[in-house]
């Protein structure tokens, strides 16, 4: 009886050893399991972050490439406009560049890199560079940074010093008087019946008209102006612009005005230029002032410094038509100008050949002296202003 109960004692033993051996077993494979499961989130995270930093160490790479690619955009731009500005006054360097790209290939892939080159000289003060240098190998995305450097220009060289010059032939009309000196590279003065000129006559005179190249980044608007209006200090830029009869523009503050094209002041229209306020016109085609045109300072003496008509390398001719009264000056060094009859000009005239015709008066102002040209200055250049995108 005592064996039989220890038989059963021991029997009893084993069975809960084995209930016990299998918890142990099922509570070590979840364990395991667990074990597994953080192994991976882990394995996935050092993944993750291996990633990430690899990549970021490629993005900063391409950066590093892309300012580079930039630098070299700003440096090989910036000599060619300095020594357009500082030289020949003629920008034709500077208008080449515009919209320019240049890629770098030494692995005829041309994956290398590039840049872009834009420039902008609608400011009378600074021409505007902008170098743009992009990376596109090896990421999924393009990285591009941008340079922007000013270069600041001085004063061009004065365009007016006598009351007419041409750079060939010049004819004064019946009955023309001039009050100031007359001067041209021609070997003579076509001068007709009655003209009288107060100051000195010169000819051949192999005097060099620096050309005004047009340069507009948007000049893409036709204008029509048909009632009087005002405009304000700041930089208008048309493709063409007419004003219609009868209408005046009022200018209150310094406006700088380019058109592409042609620029039409119909009849009796004209500008009322107030006080501290300044015109300068940029015009690409024909530039035409009908019968009547005025120029107007209501607000104190006549400052015909401060209404310019620059004729660009592309301007067609620039006319002004019978009875008008042009206070200003007008350069247009590659193109002709010519004065209708019984006109009055007060101030200045440069053309490739002049025109002035019957019972006109040309009266010279001595503060025409000091309009400068816009090239043949010199330069100042800015600390680039960098940004960048990925």
């Amino acid at each position: 009886m005592r064996y039989a109960n220890l038989f059963f004692i021991n029997s009893c033993s084993g069975k809960k050893q084995s209930a016990a051996l299998k918890n142990n077993k099922g509570a070590a494979m979840v364990y395991l399991i667990s074990v597994i499961m953080l192994m991976s989130v882990l394995g996935t995270a050092i993944l993750k972050l291996s990633s990430t930093a690899t990549l970021s160490h490629i993005a900063a790479n391409h950066m590093d490439r892309a300012y580079f690619m930039a630098e070299a955009g700003g440096n090989y731009a910036i000599a060619l406009v300095k020594d357009d500005i500082e030289s020949d006054g003629k920008y034709d360097d500077t208008y080449s560049l515009h919209n320019k790209t240049f890629t770098l290939d030494t692995s005829g892939k041309k994956e290398d890199g590039k840049f872009k080159i834009e420039v902008d000289n609608s400011n009378e003060a600074f021409t505007r560079i902008t170098s743009i240098g992009s990376i596109d190998a090896g990421v999924s995305v393009s990285v591009t940074v941008r340079l922007i450097y000013d270069l600041a220009k001085t004063a061009g060289q004065p365009v007016f010093d006598r009351s007419l010059f041409s750079g060939g032939k010049m004819v004064l009309g019946d009955k023309v008087y001039v009050n100031g000196d007359v001067g041209t590279n021609a070997a003579k003065i076509d001068k007709k019946k009655g003209v009288k000129i107060t100051g000195t006559e010169e000819t051949s005179a192999g005097k060099t008209l620096d050309s005004v190249i047009f340069l507009c980044g948007n000049c893409t608007k036709k204008k029509s102006v048909k009632k009087d209006e005002t405009w304000n200090s700041g930089t208008y830029e048309y493709q063409s612009l007419t004003v219609g009869k009868n209408n005046t523009i009022t200018i209150k503050g310094d406006v700088v005005l380019y058109v592409k094209e042609d620029f039409i002041m119909e009849e009796q229209t004209g500008f009322k230029i107030l006080d501290n306020a300044s015109l300068t016109v940029y015009v690409g085609g024909n530039a035409e002032f009908y019968e009547n045109f005025t120029t107007e300072f209501p607000d104190g003496p006549d400052r015909p410094e401060d209404f310019i008509i620059f004729g660009t390398s592309q301007t067609v001719g620039v006319r002004v038509y019978n009875n008008s009264t042009f206070i200003g000056g007008i350069y247009a060094p590659d193109s002709n100008v010519e004065i209708q009859d019984e006109s009055d000009i007060r101030g200045s005239l440069v053309g490739k050949e002049v025109k002035v015709n019957k019972n006109s008066n040309v009266i010279w102002d001595e503060d025409m002296g000091s309009v400068s040209s816009p090239g043949k200055g010199s330069v100042t250049l800015s600390n680039p202003v960098q940004y960048f995108s990925q």
